[in-house]
């Protein structure tokens, strides 16, 4: 039914959760039928780490795929769909911030109609404040209302939360929108949402349980300004 995409990039520090959350995952409605580890170029462990998950966690049917050279995340989750197998892929963050049985809470409360091929389900941060479910680092809240504004101005997405990690899609729709990404790092969410916007899929924002853990690969000030470049290319590209 669904195929699980994760995108690494030197985690052998923190991937100790990814393996935690995969040891306890019940798989309440036996949703996920693949994973697919796309290890983007990195230079540490992290590819004999995925690869014994691998041989401990057969019922994922764990695929391994590797980028020789660190592109970015926006690359690495585009290499992770464009081989997934099942109907349904669904992209989630390597810290494991959103748990694994997030999407079965999802289908516990009847938000997702896996008839519909033309919709999308994307977590939502700012949902997940709404009801008490975030805990984010203040300096990530403070950027990502500074950047929803930057995004809405450039590109016309009035999106409150477009950089969530948690997403949903059809795979058919998935493989169609990824062809034509190419944003290689970040800002490649904003892509997906403008890409969306024009071919009129109906997302719908779920809320999703978010804990920030330390160690990510986003540099604050660098990353920032990447990203705010981006929306202009964006818009230039598919405007």
């Amino acid at each position: 039914m669904i195929t699980l995409v994760f995108a690494l990039y030197n985690e052998e520090k923190r991937i100790y959760l990814l393996e935690q959350g995969l040891k306890e995952y019940n798989n309440q409605h036996q949703l996920i039928k693949e994973i697919i580890f796309v290890d983007d170029g990195s230079t540490d462990s992290t590819v004999r780490y995925l690869r014994q998950m691998q041989s401990k966690y057969p019922q994922f049917n764990i695929k391994i795929i590797p980028v020789q050279t660190n592109r970015g995340k926006g690359n690495a989750v585009k290499e992770g769909i464009m081989t997934v197998t099942q109907p349904w892929v669904l992209c989630n963050d390597a810290d494991l911030s959103y748990s694994m049985d997030q999407i079965d809470e999802w289908v516990n409360m009847e938000w997702i109609d896996f008839t519909k091929i033309n919709e999308v389900y994307f977590g939502s941060r700012e949902l997940g404040k709404d009801n008490q479910e975030m805990k984010l680092f203040l300096h990530r809240r403070i950027i990502g209302r500074i950047y929803a504004f930057f995004i809405q101005q450039i590109t016309g997405i009035s999106v409150r939360d477009t950089q969530c990690g948690y997403k949903l899609y059809p795979s058919s729709l998935a493989k169609q929108v990824f062809n034509n990404i190419s944003e290689e790092r970040f800002a490649f969410d904003v892509e997906v949402h403008f890409l969306l916007k024009k071919l009129n899929i109906s997302i719908n924002f779920l809320p999703v349980r978010c804990i920030d853990i330390k160690g990510s690969k986003v540099h604050l000030i660098s990353d920032s300004w990447q990203m705010f470049r981006a929306l202009f290319r964006i818009k230039k590209r598919h405007g």
